[in-house]
């Protein structure tokens, strides 16, 4: 079959059964490079992808632009736990 791949203990098993759960998700990374680290781009395309509110990190100042292009706030993990109301 098409899709047959071979373990390193010798069986065949379909790839469909190992992807069952996976979708297909649209390519957002054309605006690439935006940040000046790679690593970041990705953490970045990720967050995008999901549509999260929020990237939580202590390296904000290397997204910088990111809340004005893509509406996703770049905040320290003790501004989200403020923000929550887990910190006042």
């Amino acid at each position: 079959m098409l899709f047959d791949f071979y373990t390193n203990i010798g069986e065949n098993i379909l790839a469909e059964d190992k992807m069952e759960g996976s979708h297909h998700q649209k390519i957002n990374f054309f605006w690439r490079p935006f940040l000046k680290d790679i690593k970041d781009d990705m953490v970045l395309e990720t967050a995008f992808n999901a549509g999260a509110t929020y990237i939580i990190t202590y390296n904000y100042k290397d997204f910088s632009g990111v809340s004005e292009k893509f509406n996703i706030d770049i905040i320290t993990p003790k501004e989200f736990l403020k923000r929550i109301g887990e910190l006042k």
